[in-house]
């Protein structure tokens, strides 16, 4: 275990030289961008000197533990006059890893020494100093709060159980989503979860060394919540979600019963109030987010630094924090549905409606969200927004590809406009060609007209006896330009013009009646000339066609554009089906546009995003280089789940898939996404770092 985590801390700290080699060879002057570097190098120092102090800290925890025994073995040896084995047995101790440290200690200088000249101007009492005052250990009051918030939900969750059995009708209202309250506890508790598996994925990032402030270009300078902090979070939010649920089920059963002892009692006065408590949900969620904004922790500002960006992504260029943020925003559609809803529950006054969910006055309330012309807009609005934005960014990302491309595809005059040094070798050959091919069809021509000098193209100024040069024709024909096409249309002309050069030839050589060899040369001279443009403008059109399709198509980004083009398509014709959404004419064209929509989806999650299905890779279905390697049973829960929850969130869309709780099958499918693909961005920033 303690070589394992020593080459471990080594593989950590040659990634931190490599980091160090590119902060030291950055000659940029944009100052914030030098300042989120050193931050950067800054937290992996610190991260990588906790590793060692914590690695140190067992061995000498070790070391000490097997002196003390092996001192109390000799203490009763010389009571028994037996030999002693303490010298002997501490020098095999001090010939391996753990019992000398030297490894360790190396890395340990080396660190310091390296910390020393980047930031403290070769002060190593000061770069000790610092190292040492940056350990950020996860505490254990804070892992012990958070196992007694679980036992808390855990203990809540069996008493919610439990009473939705005592009432089953407004169990199930709530349950089907027929109760416009679900919509209220949809959208906070979609929130709540979502909190949960950020905490689970940095929990993964910190413990297989995946840097993601790194590859999200966080500020590190700012508090970092740790995994365990994120918890404890999570978990208060929990308990104060699952009591205002517990209370106001109990109140709305309660309602209906007319007279009651002790507790039953103040439950039944209190229930005319029952309307409170989604309020208080909402107020409590709005005074949440607001304070996360206001704490100075790295991510109020990533968030509404990235929410700014967000709002220009057609015109700035792109980077793997944005395209990070609007997947995010993609998996929360249900959600924002779900406070749209509730933003009418509460607008048209059938909140007040609470406590009986069965009440008419209250329902038709709520019936004005559903036909109002401005809620389906604004909903439609609110499913297409994050998807359209993930479709702009892919349509920048692929024209920030060509621009910056050392050979990007393009058309053919792109290629003359932009390398005006091109061979021109090829261009009298396919001059000489024309032009024979064109005096032999003036030549064969003139036999039937000399004797009409209107027909003849008779020319007294022309110096060729009075007769217009081919030239003249050629200039009909220069706008042949220099592309792909160039050298094999004009090796197709040259041999066109052979064959009727030997036409012509056979033509000469073979006796024929006078009247008729004119006509008979001149008719197969001009199909000839025909077979000869036609063939040329095919290989044009075909190389046009080749190239615009080079450049429409650059991967991965107009492909991942095709993906969210066509979510954006089930999304919309899913929220305007017709009257009838089972009827076969529907169901005939959108059921198979939505499964192609999710296995699409399904397959880049996989392949593109994941990375995984590998040929070289050692484990089966996996890939080569994994940061998880302690936990490969995940990938594969991955790879098998990741179909399953991407089906329920597409059925999200359509018109199929309405209860707000299918929210939670995509954050769960989200939370690992995020976890595999930091890992594999954070292996392609590792390879340019180290290729730069």
């Amino acid at each position: 275990a303690y070589e394992k985590t020593l080459s471990s801390i080594c593989g950590l700290f040659d990634n931190f030289k490599l980091l160090a080699d590119a902060y030291t060879a950055d000659d940029s002057r944009d100052r914030r961008l030098k300042k989120v570097a050193e931050s950067t190098l800054k937290r992996s120092a610190n991260h990588i000197y906790n590793k060692i102090v914590k690695l140190e800290d067992f061995r000498k925890l070790n070391r000490t533990a097997a002196i003390k025994i092996l001192k109390k073995y000799d203490k009763i040896a010389a009571r028994r006059a037996a030999t002693s084995c303490f010298e002997v047995c501490m020098d095999k101790i001090n010939a391996t890893k753990m019992g000398h440290g030297k490894g360790l200690a190396e890395v340990k200088d080396h660190l310091t020494l390296l910390y020393a000249e980047l930031f403290c101007d070769g002060e190593l009492e000061e770069a000790n100093l610092k190292l040492a005052l940056s350990k950020n250990d996860v505490s254990i009051e804070v892992l012990q709060s958070v196992a007694l918030k679980l036992g808390i939900i855990a203990t809540l969750v069996v008493f919610i159980i439990r009473n939705q059995f005592l009432d089953p009708d407004i169990s199930m209202l709530f349950l089907l989503g027929g109760d416009p309250s679900a919509f209220v506890y949809a959208a906070v508790g979609a929130l709540i979860i979502y909190r949960w598996f950020w905490g689970f994925a940095v929990y993964m990032w910190d413990k297989a060394g995946v840097d993601y402030i790194l590859v999200l270009s966080l500020d590190p300078n700012k508090h970092m919540p740790t995994y365990a902090d994120i918890y404890s979070d999570a978990g208060t939010l929990s308990v104060l979600f699952l009591i205002n649920f517990q209370i106001f089920h109990l109140l709305r059963y309660y309602h209906t019963r007319q007279s009651g002892e002790g507790l039953a009692d103040v439950f039944i006065y209190l229930s005319e109030y029952a309307y409170a408590l989604p309020v208080a949900l909402v107020a409590g969620t709005l005074m949440r987010v607001v304070c996360s904004y206001v704490q100075p922790t790295s991510y109020g500002v990533f968030s509404t630094y990235i929410a700014s960006r967000l709002a220009r992504t057609p015109f700035m260029k792109v980077f793997l924090r944005d395209n990070f943020a609007a997947n995010i925003l993609s998996s929360l559609t249900k959600v924002w549905a779900a406070m749209l809803y509730s933003g009418c529950y509460f607008g048209t006054g059938a909140f007040l409606h609470a406590v009986n969910p069965d009440s008419a006055e209250g329902a038709a309330l709520f019936a004005q969200c559903g036909t109002s012309k401005e809620v389906r807009m604004t909903l439609l609005a609110l499913k297409l927004l994050p998807s359209c934005i993930r479709f702009l960014q892919c349509l920048r990302q692929r024209r920030d590809f060509l621009i910056l491309s050392a050979n990007p595809p393009t058309t053919a005059s792109a290629v003359v406009a932009v390398s005006p040094a091109v061979d021109y070798s090829l261009e009298p050959r396919l001059e000489d060609a024309l032009e024979q091919s064109m005096e032999e069809v003036f030549a064969a021509s003139s036999a039937d007209t000399d004797d009409d000098p209107a027909l003849s193209g008779v020319n007294p100024s022309s110096p060729a006896g009075g007769r217009s040069s081919p030239r003249v024709m050629h200039s009909n024909i220069d706008f042949i330009e220099n592309d792909d096409c160039t050298a094999s249309m004009g090796v197709e002309m040259l041999s066109v013009a052979n064959t009727i050069s030997a036409t012509e030839s056979t033509r000469t050589a073979t006796p024929v009646v006078a009247d008729k060899a004119p006509t008979t040369t001149s008719s197969l001279s001009l199909v000839s000339l025909c077979a000869l443009c036609i063939s040329f403008y095919a290989r044009r059109s075909a190389s046009w066609v080749q190239s615009t399709w080079a450049v429409l198509w650059v991967w991965p980004h107009s492909y991942n554009a095709l993906r969210y083009f066509l979510t954006l398509t089930v999304a919309y014709f899913g929220s305007m089906p017709p009257q009838d959404p089972l009827s076969i004419e529907y169901m005939s064209w959108y059921i198979p546009l939505y499964v192609i929509s999710t296995l699409y989806s399904c397959y880049w999650d996989v392949i593109v995003d994941y990375q995984l299905f590998q040929a070289d890779a050692e484990d089966l279905f996996l890939r080569k280089n994994l940061f998880y390697h302690k936990m490969k049973g995940f990938y594969y829960f991955v790879i098998v789940a990741n179909p399953i929850l991407r089906f329920m969130w597409t059925l999200s869309y359509t018109p199929y898939g309405s209860h707000p709780f299918l929210v939670v099958f995509e954050i769960a499918r989200r939370g690992f996404w995020a976890v595999l693909r930091m890992e594999v961005a954070y292996i392609q920033e590792l390879k340019r770092r180290r290729a730069a």
